[in-house]
């Protein structure tokens, strides 16, 4: 009984919904399902009116009807849900009263009326104990014990003939062979062989314990049964396992040969792939390191520009403008091998040659090259047809087997280089050359050069054809001075005599005027140039204006301008034309009589202005930019080697030395080739202006902290430092009192700053202070000008010695000059990158293809194999399937 209660649940449940019994109905197999689920499961898969029972797959008839409901319920089932009922009770669930049908978890249970009570009708019990009810049991269920449970369990049951449902059945009719109840053996069952329904049972129970152990026995006899199929079963499959595998090693034994033919060419294959990779990986490798290089040469540049002195940008120049000559000048590297391999199969049965890997053709000769006589022109499209022919003359590549490789040099002078093969065979190639002059076409097939490869063509200059004139459509243009173009089509002149811009559409035909003569906005006098912002905008060169105004060429209306007649930072005398970068980032204007060129933002801030947007993202990331990559700690004595990276001086002189080769160690950086300075003197190195002033920069961010920095004049360190700007000196509280006694004699206008009260333009302007003289002697003196003959940033006292008679600049102008410079510079640096991604794509694309290429190749060896193998595999598979 206690397992029974402890898998209680387990008992009541329905294999078919997984839920306590509803109706539970017992089929002819002695399996029991809820009547619900019965039915569904029985008439949804039965065949021919039988169904599987869901546990034990014995076929089942359909009930006559197909009424479930009249099949014989389960009373022991029906007792366990009784059971359950109990149980639940004891855990707070509710249940019906025997007698007033109330429901309660209070509930008691009368062992003799075997009725379920609620506490009232207990009450009600009680008040007849003495009379009808003495000695009976009552108990609470929430206190039942596993006897109770067996008790209740085995408690009698009522009759079920109408009129005396409320009558225990006591007897059993052994004619009848049914449970009956008093009354019924005092009607239905008169005279009949009764006997009491205890003593029935216990007979039963003795013919039920010899019946289930006859069962026992035949299930046993089945496990045997069993056991005998499953040996035999297995015993079958090990036996013709066994003969299978003498089978396929006499089949691989006759196939030795033609294995071992597969494997040295997958092999000879595998070879080729090791090897090819192996260079392209390494000429990558050297387009990466060119990439790096040109990224660095193009940062150095843009922090020149955007955070650098007057006197930084002077002296580096040199340095700067050979490092993006020589990365200009770098050769790029080219395909070292092609990505073209193909396996030619010689499927012979009888020979048992797999055949070869071709990886080249040998009728070159014959191949010809169409187009090579046409007028080449810069900026215009040529293009070439390569034609593969057989010894015969014919066209070889029938079968799309061949491969075609063009290489033009200079290939930095070329774009748009593509090659297709035809339906017919033959591959066209089209390219555009940038620049007139000489180029060599070389041609391979299958990696053979054509005869007389390389050829060597002669590209001229554009030939500009008129093939069409603007139509006016009555409006005359008086003085054009300039005319630009956006991807549309859309054609915008500035008509410098008409006060305006004239607007025609892609076909030529006037659309509007935009602007006319005077100096409001959208007014205009004089304009000379104009350049597109996008689709629907332009710049325009308002020179007598000295503006630049920006108006949308859809509606004509004015958008905005900037710029006034004056010689500051964002103004201008008489601008003469204006242009976007090719990044899109800047405006460039020249400015004619103020002898210049101003750079602005696209919202029309001179480039001083950006540079503080620049400047508090230089403070936010201030010390990942004084982080050397070598040590990653802040930068010791920082020094900046040829390709323009920076490293401590003790950290770069020992990663060198220990990594040289010859003379020369690669950057750590960007992996390029770096000599040796003579005598190991690394401290000899160019220092970087830039990543000191940074550094002093950290040190003043720091002192912001409460971090304590060396006063200029007393070296005396402080927390409370200040920093005059005019002086360009730190100081500590004791020597700004001594510099405010002098206040209104040397120092007047003088401005000091504590370094805690720091705003970007005052960090601007510690970045950008003037450097002091290197020459003995005058080392005090300011850097203000620059010797364009000695090409030297110089102090008074330079210009008054070794400087006489020397072309000398201020040194301002001469770094806004350089700047112009650095960014075109800039420029060319990052079209160069460019091309680096566009090769580094070759290379990898042609890696992915050479990978495809050697795959297919192996696969078609094993496709050759597979075909020499073939009668030797079907003689196997009829040997096994014989078996």
């Amino acid at each position: 009984m206690e397992s029974l209660l402890k898998n209680l649940k387990k008992h009541v449940t329905c294999s078919i919904c997984l839920d306590t019994y509803t109706k539970p109905k017992t089929i002819a197999c002695l399996h029991t399902f809820c009547c619900e689920c019965l039915e569904r499961h029985a008439l949804t898969r039965q065949k021919q009116g039988f169904y599987r029972c869901p546990e034990c797959q014995a076929q089942i008839r359909i009930p006559e009807g197909k009424r479930f409901d009249n099949l014989p319920s389960s009373f022991l089932h029906n007792s366990l849900l009784s059971l359950l009922a109990v149980r639940r009770s004891g855990e707070g669930n509710e249940i019906s009263c025997s007698t007033c049908q109330k429901k309660s978890a209070e509930i008691n249970y009368c062992f003799d009326c075997e009725k379920f009570m609620c506490p009232d009708c207990v009450k009600a019990h009680e008040v007849f104990r003495e009379t009808l009810f003495q000695g009976h049991k009552v108990t609470p269920v929430r206190q039942f014990q596993a006897t109770d449970y067996e008790a209740l369990l085995k408690r009698q049951s009522f009759c079920s003939v109408k009129y005396h449902e409320k009558e225990v059945t006591k007897f059993f009719c052994v004619g009848c062979q049914s449970c009956v109840c008093q009354v019924c053996i005092a009607t239905d069952h008169k005279s009949h062989d009764v006997v009491p329904l205890e003593k029935a049972a216990d007979d039963e129970k003795a013919n039920i314990i010899a019946r289930a152990k006859l069962v026992k026995e035949m299930k046993e006899v089945c496990r045997g049964v069993i056991r005998e199929f499953e040996n035999t079963e297995h015993e079958l499959e090990t036996n013709i396992t066994t003969a299978k595998r003498q089978v396929s090693q006499a089949t691989e034994q006759m196939m030795g040969k033609l294995r071992q033919l597969e494997h040295e060419a997958i092999t000879a294959l595998e070879k080729s792939r090791v090897s090819r990779i192996e260079k392209l990986q390494s000429g990558k490798a050297s387009v990466v390191s060119l990439e790096k290089q040109l990224d660095q040469a193009f940062e150095f540049s843009n922090n020149l520009v955007e955070s650098s002195s007057s006197s930084d940008i002077m002296q580096n120049k040199k340095n700067v403008e050979e490092r993006i000559n020589d990365l200009i000048e770098t050769t790029m590297p080219v395909l070292p091998v092609s990505s073209w391999v193909e396996f030619v199969s010689t499927c012979e049965t009888e020979s048992l040659s797999l055949g070869f890997t071709k990886f080249s053709k040998t009728d070159v000769q014959g191949s010809t090259v169409e187009g090579l006589d046409q007028n080449f022109q810069a900026g215009v499209e040529a293009e070439l047809l390569i034609c593969p022919k057989s010894s015969e003359g014919e066209i070889r590549n029938t079968q799309h087997t061949d491969r075609v490789e063009i290489h033009i040099d200079p290939a930095d002078q070329v774009r748009s280089l593509a090659t297709s093969e035809r339906e017919d065979g033959n591959f066209q190639a089209k390219f555009v050359a940038k620049v007139a002059g000489t180029y060599q076409i070389e041609l391979k097939i299958n990696e053979q050069k054509l005869a007389k490869s390389p050829f060597c063509i002669l590209v001229k200059a554009r030939e500009l054809n008129v093939v069409g004139k603007l139509d006016l459509h009555g409006e005359m243009l008086r003085g054009p001075a300039g005319i630009a173009v956006n991807s549309k089509g859309v054609i915008a002149v500035a008509d410098r005599e008409g006060h305006c811009i004239l607007v025609f559409d892609k076909t030529g035909k006037f659309v509007r005027k935009i602007g006319s003569y005077g100096n409001e906005n959208g007014q205009l006098e004089n304009p000379v140039d104009v350049t597109f912002v996008n689709d629907d905008e332009i710049l325009v060169a308002d020179q007598l204006n000295h503006r630049i105004q920006q108006l949308n060429v859809q509606t004509g209306n004015f958008v905005k301008s900037f710029g006034k007649q004056g010689i500051g930072d964002g103004e201008f005398k008489m601008p003469t034309s204006v242009c976007i970068t090719s990044d899109g980032r800047f405006i460039v204007a020249t400015d004619f009589y103020n002898s210049r060129i101003q750079v602005f933002t696209m919202d029309g801030e001179p480039l001083c202005f950006y540079l503080r947007f620049v400047m508090e993202s230089l403070l936010k990331n201030l010390k990942e930019h004084v982080t050397c990559s070598i040590c990653f700690d802040t930068y010791t004595k920082p020094k900046t080697i040829a390709c323009l990276h920076t490293f401590c001086c003790e950290c770069l002189e020992r990663h060198a030395l220990t990594s040289q080769k010859q003379g020369f160690y690669p950057c750590p950086e960007c992996q390029a080739q770096i000599g040796i300075p003579e005598g190991n003197r690394f401290d000899d190195l160019p220092s970087s202006f830039l990543h000191n002033s940074l550094l002093s920069l950290l040190a003043v961010r720091r002192s912001g902290k409460g971090k304590e920095i060396s006063c200029s004049t007393c070296q005396k360190k402080s927390a409370e430092i200040n920093y005059c700007f005019d002086c360009e000196k730190f100081m500590c509280p004791d020597c700004v009192k001594a510099h405010e006694v002098f206040r209104e004699t040397m120092f007047e206008g003088h401005k000091v700053t504590p370094v805690q009260q720091f705003q970007a333009a005052d960090y601007e302007a510690l970045l950008k202070r003037q450097s002091f003289c290197s020459e003995n002697y005058h080392k005090k003196d300011v850097i203000r000008f620059f010797c364009v003959d000695c090409q030297r940033c110089v102090c008074q006292v330079c210009i008054a010695t070794d400087h006489k008679s020397h072309d000398v600049v201020p040194l301002e102008k001469a770094a806004d000059d350089e700047k112009v410079n650095i960014i075109a510079r800039a420029q060319l640096v990052k079209g160069k990158k460019e091309a680096c991604r566009g090769v580094i794509r070759e290379f990898e694309k042609t890696e992915l293809e050479l990978e495809t290429n050697i795959t297919t190749a192996k696969r078609q060896v094993s496709q050759a194999t597979e075909q020499m193998m073939g009668k030797l595999r079907q003689l196997e598979r009829e040997a096994i399937s014989a078996l």
